[in-house]
């Protein structure tokens, strides 16, 4: 029993695991938001204020991207909502967007939206004889 309890903490101290943070697809075929329509003190947005969304990705959720420095992963031209994130490759992702008006001012961040693509799930019914 000592040796098993030795073993066991051998794989655990050496197991480099990942495990998948936010929904856990096969594949993306599309990431969707809603567009604004105010501005963030609340006033509405004009018609044909908004020119595009800017949508940023990445594998890590630190640090995040900051809009108007970091390049963006895809912009999508108003009024669509919504990309085609077929070409991601499999693991952990993290995406954002933000709203661009015609002026060129960008919004702020998202909330984050964490998923994962091909990662396996975890195991189950573990035991121990």
């Amino acid at each position: 029993m000592r040796r098993l309890g030795l073993v066991m903490a051998a794989l655990l101290l050496n197991a480099s695991v990942t495990f998948a943070e936010g929904r856990n697809l096969a594949v993306c075929t599309t990431l969707s938001w809603t567009a604004p329509t105010t501005y963030s003190d609340g006033t509405p947005l004009p018609a044909g204020a908004l020119a595009s969304h800017r949508v940023y990705i990445q594998p890590t959720a630190t640090p995040a991207p900051v809009p108007g420095t970091t390049v963006p992963t895809a912009t999508v031209t108003a009024p669509a909502t919504s990309w085609n994130c077929g070409a991601l490759g499999k693991g952990q992702h993290h995406s954002w967007v933000t709203a661009v008006l015609t002026t060129g001012a960008e919004s702020a961040l998202s909330a984050r939206l964490p998923f994962a693509l091909g990662v396996p799930a975890e195991g189950t019914n573990l035991e121990v004889n």
